[in-house]
This record gives structure tokens, C-alpha cells and sequence, in this order.
């Protein structure tokens, strides 16, 4: 009988303290799911924004640099360029409306991302000692809703000049 009265006397949960301990935990559970879910879609759309502005930043700055580097443009059109560097050699961009070429090598990371590249020529017509000619250099690129585009101007100096370089644009 004493065991009886001793299992009867403990105490413990209540019905109703369960179920709002349920409730609490379920609140709980599902906040911290919320919250996660939300972090991961934006973590993701940060991933593509900076993968986005890595592929056209890096584009950007191997055409500048092959730009800066040259002695004359020996192309120009809306989907090549083709540069002759100080020592002879030859270096040809092409686009073809998705992918960059380089010397016939895609170049450009991510195949999802959809570029655009412009190149302008401007040659001033003011007389002097040697040609000067400028090429200004647009890069755009685009995933999803995320984009990014880098531009500026180069001088393609003949050999007695020095290259003049404006700081890049990049939005």
C-alpha cells in the first residue's frame, strides 16, 4: 500500500503544460526553419552576385591589360578585336553574343553567365608625333537578376608614348 500512495503522490506533467510545451517547441522549430531557409536564399543570390562581377571584373581586366600592352589595333568590329603587342605577337579577342575568345580559347569562368562586350575606338585627330589611339572597353555580365558591368578607357600608344589608363567604371 505505501508503494501505491508513493507511485499516487509524484508528481508531473499536466495535460494542458504538455500541450503548450508542444506549442512552444513547434513555434521554436519552426522560427529557426524560417530563418534558415531566408539565410540560405540569400546566401545564394550573394554567391551569384559575386560570381557574376568576379567573371566580368576578371574579363575586364585581362582585355585591359592585353590593351595596355599593344602597340596598334589591327581589328575592330562589333565581334573582334585583334592587338599587336610591343614584340610582334598577335592577340585576338572574338565574341560571338554568349562567350568571350581569347587567341581562339574560351575565357570567362561560368558558361551560365550571359555577357556582353563592347569595344569603341577613338582616334583624336590632333597632329603630332605618333598615333594615339583610344579603345574604351565594356564588360556585362548577368545571371538570374544579379548583373555587373566594368568599363574604361586605354590609349594604345605608338613606341615612343606611354599608356594612359582612366580608372575603371564598375556598377
Amino acid at each position: 500500500m505505501k508503494r501505491r500512495s508513493a507511485l499516487l503522490s509524484q508528481e508531473g506533467f499536466t495535460l494542458q503544460e504538455t500541450v503548450v510545451a508542444l506549442t512552444v517547441g513547434s513555434l521554436l522549430v519552426g522560427l529557426v526553419l524560417t530563418a534558415s531557409l531566408f539565410t540560405r536564399r540569400v546566401y545564394g543570390m550573394w554567391r551569384i552576385k559575386t560570381e557574376v562581377r568576379e567573371v566580368v571584373g576578371t574579363l575586364f581586366q585581362r582585355m585591359m591589360l592585353d590593351a595596355q600592352q599593344s602597340t596598334d589595333v589591327l581589328t575592330l568590329t562589333d565581334s573582334t578585336l585583334v592587338l599587336k603587342k610591343s614584340l610582334g605577337a598577335l592577340v585576338s579577342y572574338r565574341f560571338d553574343g554568349k562567350n568571350l575568345w581569347r587567341d581562339d580559347v574560351r575565357i570567362g569562368g561560368n558558361e551560365d553567365v550571359e555577357l556582353s562586350v563592347r569595344v569603341a575606338s577613338q582616334v583624336p585627330t590632333a597632329a603630332g608625333s605618333g598615333r594615339l589611339s583610344m579603345i574604351h572597353i565594356s564588360v556585362e555580365g548577368a545571371l538570374g537578376s544579379s548583373g555587373a558591368q566594368v568599363d574604361g578607357w586605354v590609349s594604345i600608344p605608338s613606341s615612343s608614348q606611354q599608356t594612359f589608363v582612366s580608372a575603371p567604371k564598375i556598377q
